[in-house]
Order: structure tokens, then C-alpha cells, then sequence
């Protein structure tokens, strides 16, 4: 892990394969440990094809998050 880092949202899908579910959280985890900022979201029934659904829409988990995370 870098020593410094900009919040970074890490998120999976819950519909997704279990070992990139386990790696997902095992890299939240890694970040939290070290102090880095940015939280770690899984949006059950979504994989890594319908995940991004919720960033196209404006109304979407993924977009609220990201607006979160660049907001002052």
C-alpha cells in the first residue's frame, strides 16, 4: 500500500464470483489497515457486468458514492 492515498471507493457486486468478492474485500481491508481513506460497498445482485448500471444512472448506489466522495 502507498503511504498517502485519495479516498477510493472499492466495491463488488454480491452476485459476483466468490474469490473477486474475497479479493475486493481483502483490498478494502489492506487499505483500512494502513489508514487509507475511501470505504468498501457491495451491492448485492449486481456483478461486474450490472454494477456499472448503478454508475450510469444519476440516481444510482455507485453515482450517490462517488458524489459523496467528491463532495466537500
Amino acid at each position: 500500500m502507498p503511504p498517502t492515498s485519495v479516498p477510493l471507493i472499492v466495491t463488488c457486486g454480491g452476485a459476483e464470483l466468490p474469490e473477486l468478492r474475497r479479493q475486493s474485500a481483502e483490498f478494502a481491508a489492506a487499505r483500512k489497515h494502513a489508514g487509507l481513506p475511501g470505504p468498501f460497498v457491495e451491492l448485492e445482485g449486481h456483478n461486474h457486468f450490472t454494477i456499472l448500471d448503478e454508475l450510469a444512472n444519476s440516481q444510482g448506489a455507485l453515482t450517490k458514492l462517488v458524489l459523496e466522495l467528491v463532495s466537500p
